[in-house]
Parts: structure tokens; C-alpha cells; sequence
């Protein structure tokens, strides 16, 4: 049975990654291997720290931005190529650190080879994977390109970074995407073939209750016991369709199918009356730094009354 290296940025959070993460830890560890969690942020998981693979510092923020929006704060892209550089080779001294003290056989890195969030550490796990032979999976849930509008490359050495480690392609180097959409672009995009393993919900779980720390939940956002919650649980992110979310709302705020839950009731024996509110939360957090898809949403909530 393998040692297995299962990374990402950070571990141990809310976000879909991470929940996937565990997902596959327990699905590798039933299997009888052995997975150790590596991060940046370690959340509430146990797990390797390097600190320096963590997306939201300011040196890995600086250069995604500069790769992505705007060469501003550079000279020029060398100087661009040098800093991430720089910053790939402590990322790699300290993954091969982890190796070393997990005898970690198999990596895993989550997103690292496709979204481009600190590209440094694109770049470090693919050079240890090729300097200690070591195989890799690379687990890609999402990709720089379906990211925001206004991205796009600045200089040759940004293209040049993307080219070859946006993922990164070696022998020893398999890629898993979690739809056939994302297969066929990766194909399209790179000439890359990728294997299918969709996100899953365990359904045969305990059904969520209410407890000392979610029991005032609906008074702290300002929501009534009686009013309808529709959760859009992803990160606020256009691809996710947002905006169909609110046209749903609006669709079941109309007199007709209030009066269908006013007749009915709420699923769980709660009723609904005249005062009652359809309410969406947006549970997630938005990536865009200029926030423009969160704006464009504000303000067709604000026109449709939701």
C-alpha cells in the first residue's frame, strides 16, 4: 500500500476542496493506505504546515495578480519570473522535507497545478516531482481559465509559466478533473487527458441538527423561525450560476406559490403566513478582487425584490 501526500493550499476549512480532501483521505485510508494532509492553512485538520503554499499571503497574492491582471508590481515580467521563482524554491525544500518525514510514495496536490492561485508552488511540486521521481495525481476542481473576467496573461513569462506547470505534463504525472466538461477542456486547452472522480454527497449520514453553536443562526443574519432559507452554498464565483438562484427565488416569492406553502406548510411542520420571507444566502465567499460578479448580483436581487 502507498504513503500518500494529499495537498492543497489549505486543508481543514469549509470550502468544496477541502471537504473533498476528507473525502478522499477516508476513501484511501479504507482502502489501506496511509494519507498525510499537507497545507498552507491547516485549518481544524491535523496535518504537514508549509506556510509558504498558503494562496492568500501577500507575496502569492501579489504574484497571481500580477500574472493575471496587471503587471504593476514589477519592472518587468523577469522580475515577476524571478520572485515566483524564488518563492518556488522554499516551497520545494520544504515539500521535499514532507516527503522525507511522511515517506510520502504518492502525491496528491489539489488545484496546485490549475488555478494558478500562488503559482510558485505550481511550479515547486512539479520540479520535486520530477527531481525525486516521485508519481503524482493531479486533482483539479477547478482552472485559471474559468476564473474572472478581465484575466488574462501579462507578459511571455507569465505564459510561459502557465504553459508548463498549468498542469504541468510528465510521465509520472496522471490528472483526475471532476467533470466531463472540465476532461474535454483540459484536452482542448493542454492535449491532456484526465480521468473522471465526481464530487459526492454521503447521503447515508447523519441528518444535520440544531445544537448550541448553530441554534442562533436565523437571528444573527436577521432571519424569522418561519421564513424559507435557500442556500446557494458555493464560493460567489460566475460559473456557479448564481443568478438562476435568485431567479428562483423571485419565481417562488409570486402570490401563487406563496399561497401553495401557506396551504402546505414548511417540510418540517413549521407554517408560513403573510409575514414569511424566501430568503437566499449566498453562504460563500467571493474570489473576485474587484467583487464585480457580487456586484452584478446585488443588483439583480435589488430589481427582482429578493
Amino acid at each position: 500500500m502507498s504513503i500518500i501526500g494529499l495537498c492543497h493550499y489549505k486543508i481543514g476549512g469549509t470550502d468544496g476542496v477541502s471537504l473533498e480532501m476528507d473525502k478522499w483521505k477516508r476513501a484511501l485510508e479504507r482502502l489501506g493506505h496511509t494519507v498525510h494532509l499537507c497545507g498552507g492553512d491547516l485549518g481544524t485538520s491535523d496535518g504537514y504546515l508549509i506556510e509558504e503554499l498558503y494562496h492568500h499571503r501577500e507575496d502569492a497574492q501579489r504574484m497571481a495578480k500580477n500574472m493575471f491582471y496587471e503587471l504593476g508590481d514589477y519592472p518587468d515580467g523577469a522580475a515577476l519570473e524571478r520572485d515566483i521563482l524564488d518563492l518556488s524554491h522554499v516551497i520545494e525544500e520544504k515539500l521535499i522535507a514532507f516527503i522525507d518525514d511522511k515517506q510520502i510514495d504518492l502525491l496528491i496536490p489539489n488545484n496546485i497545478w490549475s488555478i494558478g492561485a500562488n503559482p510558485a508552488a505550481a511550479i515547486a511540486f512539479a520540479d520535486v516531482v520530477r527531481d525525486l521521481h516521485v508519481p503524482a495525481i493531479g486533482h483539479h476542481h477547478d482552472f485559471c481559465w474559468e476564473s474572472f473576467r478581465g484575466m488574462h496573461t501579462t507578459c511571455p513569462e507569465a505564459q510561459r509559466i502557465i504553459d508548463k506547470y498549468l498542469p504541468p505534463v510528465d510521465p509520472l504525472i496522471s490528472h483526475v478533473v471532476i467533470n466531463s466538461f472540465a476532461k474535454e477542456e483540459l484536452r482542448e486547452k493542454h492535449d491532456v487527458s484526465a480521468a473522471i472522480v465526481p464530487n459526492v454527497f454521503d447521503f447515508s449520514g447523519p441528518d444535520w441538527k440544531i445544537d448550541g453553536c448553530n441554534r442562533d443562526f436565523r437571528s444573527e443574519i436577521g432571519v424569522g423561525e418561519n421564513d424559507v432559507l435557500v442556500l446557494q452554498a458555493t464560493r460567489i464565483v460566475s460559473r456557479k450560476g448564481i443568478e438562476l438562484a435568485i431567479d428562483l427565488v423571485e419565481k417562488l416569492s409570486q402570490p401563487e406559490f406563496r399561497d401553495q406553502i401557506m396551504r402546505s406548510g414548511l417540510y418540517d411542520g413549521r407554517g408560513f403566513n403573510e409575514e414569511s420571507r424566501i430568503v437566499l444566502v449566498l453562504a460563500g465567499y467571493s474570489e473576485d478582487p474587484k467583487e464585480e460578479y457580487l456586484k452584478k448580483l446585488r443588483e439583480k436581487a435589488m430589481r427582482a425584490g429578493v
